[in-house]
């Protein structure tokens, strides 16, 4: 089953649910955003601006977006569709997060199974990608539609990075299907992918022509904000809602982080003392850094106690 956010509030689905379900349920419009749950034998989509669904079936409904364990087909042809996708990637301390635009993945991102993927890095005058793989290994790539229908998804990532002089660099340039080798490749990127998500996409602008100076005349190739993302959130305001969407889905992390205040003290938080918390688990999650001072802390204590010792010999 696809993974979604805070599981325990989710009932486990079944094929008799879902056909109970697809019957009962009608899309409003085809414009509207839309939630997907699967199976492994049944693939079923929704849109999910029908307000009734949560009074017939006891589901939590996540309205814009999902969570998949994998890439599926239909996943894989839209990513591979869109015109650029974007790579981010943070060292464990410092200040900077990087944030990289890349080319066309068709020509330069694989998709090589279900939880693994691989794009070409080209030389460029920064190496923030790789240093971080190095570092961590965490990395997202990000597509996004920019085209009437507006989608974006994201792949969260383990990577690895693989030089142009190791061995395996030619092997898994062919594995990609790129034939040929690529001039000014420093290096190619694996990414055990471990989570997808997808989301509405409604703040991205969409491809268009635009007037230039108001002359009715003149039009060039552009972006123009679409209408959706206004359109959405004016019901919600209409319907008195929007604090209630933030409740549910702004109080917290894909990692647990705590975020947005006004959805933490709606949901009955003790903001101090989920805030120790948080900072608690902030701390105990440097693994390495706790590690290294226990063992200099026992070492410097050693060291002091010969010292000690020798100073009382004398």
């Amino acid at each position: 089953m696809t993974k979604r956010r805070n599981e325990q509030n989710i009932m486990p689905l079944d094929e008799s649910y879902f056909e109970r379900f697809a019957r009962r349920i009608r899309c409003l419009r085809s414009s509207a955003p839309r939630v997907f749950y699967t199976s492994p034998t049944l693939t079923f989509s929704r849109s999910s601006c029908d307000s009734h669904v949560k009074e017939q079936f006891p589901l939590r409904v996540a309205i814009m977006v999902a969570f998949f364990d994998s890439i599926d087909d239909d996943l894989k042809e839209w990513a591979l569709k869109q015109s650029i996708f974007f790579t981010a990637s943070a060292p464990l301390a410092g200040k900077h997060i990087n944030l990289s635009p890349k080319g066309v993945p068709s020509a330069s991102f694989s998709i090589l199974g279900p939880n693994q993927a691989a794009y070409v890095d080209a030389t460029g005058s920064g190496n923030e990608t790789i240093s971080h793989v190095y570092e961590n290994g965490r990395i997202t790539i990000m597509f996004c539609s920019f085209d009437t229908s507006p989608r974006i998804m994201r792949f969260f990532c383990k990577g690895k990075v693989i030089e142009w002089d190791q061995p395996e660099f030619e092997s898994t340039r062919k594995k990609m299907g790129i034939a040929k080798p690529v001039e000014g490749a420093r290096a190619i990127i694996l990414l055990n992918v471990f989570k997808v998500q997808t989301s509405c996409g409604f703040g991205v602008p969409r491809h268009a022509k635009v007037r230039v100076d108001g002359d009715e005349e003149k039009w060039v190739a552009g972006f123009e904000d679409r209408e959706t993302i206004g359109h959405w959130a004016s019901k919600r305001v209409a319907a008195n809602t929007l604090h209630e969407y933030q409740k549910e889905w702004n109080y917290d992390s894909l990692d647990g982080l705590t975020g947005l205040k006004a959805a933490r003290r709606a949901r009955g938080e003790i903001l101090w003392v989920a805030d120790l918390q948080a900072s608690f688990r902030r701390i105990t999650a440097q693994r390495e850094a706790l590690a290294f001072g226990f063992v200099l802390a026992t070492i410097l204590s050693i060291v002091a106690k010969l010292v000690e010792n020798c100073l009382l010999r004398h």
